[in-house]
């Protein structure tokens, strides 16, 4: 360990800790050595009281990289820590800067990291892997060009923003496999919740807080669709409401302070996630044991927010 403090950014913290090498290992025989990792002393910026209260000592950061080397971020001076992805690559361990998230869907949280080319036997159907053209950026983002609920054919293009002209109907979006919302801007996330809740025929008991919406338990919840590069992915009920009790269910979909949305694990549960940094892409293919089918190819929606109708409620027939 070296006396050296310094501070460095992981996507929304600031951590001051001061620096060290080790050995990580994958297995007991799968490591890669030197790897400079950072001993936290002082989060300057976590939300939560204590960053080591959680039993965390480190952070392992899984960003984009390749921005920075070779992208429009080259000659940036932004702060950032080191790539495990990347000194596996140096170190031969795997062929190239690819990794895989799979969560499983329901309340469990069950889930697994895979470093190296795409799991192929990890996937209900390999073929039906698609992957969305990054942004190149810091994130792991692109545009959302268009919402559905239920049926990929009851689709809507995105709320436009005065205030933000360069955005007009579409909406810079992140993935984070660290947040469990799914996080939406404010011109955005009333007029979409509000179609969600005609959807879902939803009651007017509501109560919006930072971790979603609190409302009155309904039986059945619609498929949320997004729209990312000309393809359709999905959310379905089981992963983005959970049952509080006492007849309140929360819908895991927040308002956001910043101008972009961000797809938590609502949407990566069900899916193989394929980062891969060095080609600017992000694959899905629905995991063996998901639920999910798809992902489908589609375009810009044609029908607007304002022009929205709720479905008519369905009358129950006389016995």
């Amino acid at each position: 360990m070296r006396d050296e403090v310094v501070t460095k950014n992981y996507n929304k913290f600031d951590i001051s800790a001061s620096v060290g090498k080790d050995s990580v290992c994958l297995f007991d025989d799968y490591c890669t050595y030197d790897f400079e990792f950072l001993n936290i002393l002082a989060p300057s910026n976590i939300t939560v009281t204590n960053i080591q209260d959680y039993g965390v000592d480190g952070l392992l950061g899984l960003g984009r990289s390749e921005p920075f080397k070779t992208g429009q971020l080259k000659d940036s001076n932004f702060p950032r820590g080191n790539s495990l992805v990347e000194k596996m690559v140096d170190d031969n361990l795997i062929p190239e800067s690819i990794f895989s998230i799979a969560l499983e869907q329901g309340e469990n949280n069950k889930g697994k990291v895979v470093f190296g080319l795409p799991p192929q036997q990890e996937m209900k159907d390999p073929e039906s892997l698609i992957y969305i053209s990054l942004v190149d950026d810091l994130f792991w983002g692109t545009y959302t060009t268009g919402f559905a609920f239920g049926f990929i054919n009851n689709d809507f293009r995105v709320p436009s923003d005065a205030n933000i002209p360069a955005h007009d109907g579409q909406v810079y979006t992140i993935f984070d496999s660290d947040s469990e919302t799914i996080r939406m801007p404010k011109h955005i996330f009333s007029t979409y919740m509000d179609a969600l809740y005609a959807e879902g025929s939803i009651g007017d008991a509501r109560d919006v807080k930072p971790a979603g919406v609190t409302v009155k338990c309904v039986s059945e919840y619609p498929q949320l669709h997004f729209l990312l590069d000309r393809t359709w992915l999905t959310v379905q009920a089981e992963d983005y409401v959970t049952v509080l009790g006492n007849g309140n269910c929360l819908i895991k979909i927040a308002e956001g302070d910043a101008p972009f949305m961000v797809l938590g694990t609502p949407l990566y549960k069900g899916y193989m996630a394929i980062h891969d940094d060095k080609n600017g892409r992000l694959g899905f293919a629905p995991s063996k044991a998901s639920k999910k089918t798809g992902p489908y190819w589609g375009s810009t929606p044609g029908n607007d927010f304002a022009d929205y109708v709720a479905p008519a409620p369905v009358e129950k027939q006389e016995q």
